[in-house]
């Protein structure tokens, strides 16, 4: 999946991805110098809540881009939701923390991702509907942008995307998602993994 900058993430050619990390893990370090590129991904099923802890590293102006968990295939016709996708922009202190959640527990939808920011903003993805016959597509709420995911059809549900913000296809017809790497995509097939449930931070400025 092209990234925000039009290459695929962690690609060479692309602004350096320092992460691609599970949620739980510690991000790599970074000069702080802009752009500074964070990335966490989630797509650990129904059982589970991990949350993550970003501290800022240098004051200045954040964009964070997310999406929910896209929809688990169902069934003989298994075509999940696609997950929202939110944009917030804030300036960040040096120190300030932001509290990712990836919440898994639903039986029903792909994992949400809520962010918690500094000036008590909350921010939430929900992931797209697990669904035999065309689930929902989640909503999203809080952030400066918030679009929808879509409903799920023969080709799975496509997240939300805004700009160069791309969310991720769905999963099927040998299209499987990389954990991480297409973002909020509805499976197609009970033997698909759904995209997932993705956060990118970013320093503009």
């Amino acid at each position: 999946m092209p990234g925000p900058f039009g290459n695929p993430l962690g690609s060479s050619s692309a602004n350096p991805v320092l992460g691609g990390l599970p949620l739980g893990a510690t991000p790599k370090t970074s000069s702080a110098t802009a752009p500074y590129v964070v990335t966490y991904g989630d797509n650990s099923g129904y059982s589970t809540t991990r949350n993550q802890t970003w501290t800022c590293p240098k004051t200045g102006t954040y964009r964070f881009a997310q999406w929910g968990q896209g929809g688990f295939g169902n069934g003989s016709a298994p075509y999940g939701g696609g997950a929202a996708h939110a944009q917030t922009v804030r300036k960040i202190g040096k120190d300030e923390t932001v509290t990712i959640a990836a919440n898994s527990t639903s039986g029903t939808r792909g994992a949400k991702i809520t962010l918690t920011f500094p000036d008590g903003t909350v921010v939430e993805t929900l992931g797209g509907q697990n669904s035999s016959s065309g689930g929902a597509g989640g909503t999203a709420t809080g952030g400066d942008i918030n679009v929808s995911g879509s409903v799920g059809s023969g080709a799975g549900g496509n997240a939300g995307s805004y700009g160069n913000f791309t969310g991720g296809i769905g999963a099927g017809d040998g299209v499987t998602p990389q954990y991480g790497v297409t973002p909020g995509g509805g499976a197609t097939a009970s033997s698909y993994e759904p995209g997932s449930a993705f956060v990118i931070i970013i320093r503009e400025a």
